[in-house]
């Protein structure tokens, strides 16, 4: 009796190394390699695009700079950029059809320049307009998230030129 436990324990290990050793799937181990062929293209032009593009495990995070894609202090984006967040918005409504728990943080941030309340409304203003062209998109509206942080969380220092350029963007994470 006792020999036939030692044997169902061995086998019982067996079989869960052997689960151990098979290779990952998209599903189970999100990398950019293992991603479908027609989401890395959507990556490549989204990164083309000048935005940042920061993996870490299954959390994308997207860093838009919103100099570079709205018109200066204003919620409206400059002439053809909205076909580069459409590109965007087509990989995060792809990778949610997988991820189906996943949900969609969109931040936007300024500088230090105008006073407090300015500053959070145009924020959000960023935000809106990036999460209304995800649903237009087909991004489903029950994961996004989108808010206005104002001057809050700088990547960088606002005593620079380049430094408020950095803080000014719009940060899209989905997790």
């Amino acid at each position: 009796m006792r020999g036939w436990k030692i044997i169902v324990v061995i086998a019982s290990v067996c079989a869960c190394l052997t689960g151990c050793d098979s290779a990952m799937t998209y599903a189970s181990n999100p990398s950019i390699n293992n991603l479908p062929n027609e989401q890395r293209m959507r990556l490549a032009r989204v990164e083309a695009s000048g935005i940042q593009i920061i993996k870490e495990g299954a959390r994308f995070t997207f860093e838009i700079p919103t100099d570079c894609f709205f018109v200066k202090s204003t919620r409206e984006l400059k002439d053809h950029r909205d076909v580069d967040i459409d590109t965007l918005a087509y990989f995060v409504r792809d990778y949610l059809q997988v991820f189906s728990d996943a949900t969609v943080s969109i931040t936007g941030y300024t500088d230090t320049s105008w006073i407090s309340p300015t500053r959070d409304r145009l924020s959000l203003q960023y935000a809106k307009t990036i999460a209304t062209l995800f649903l237009e998109d087909g991004v489903d509206g029950r994961k996004i998230v989108a808010r206005g942080k104002g001057a809050g969380h700088p990547i960088a220092s606002n005593h620079y030129p380049m430094g408020t350029s950095f803080n000014r963007r719009v940060e899209i994470i989905i997790q």
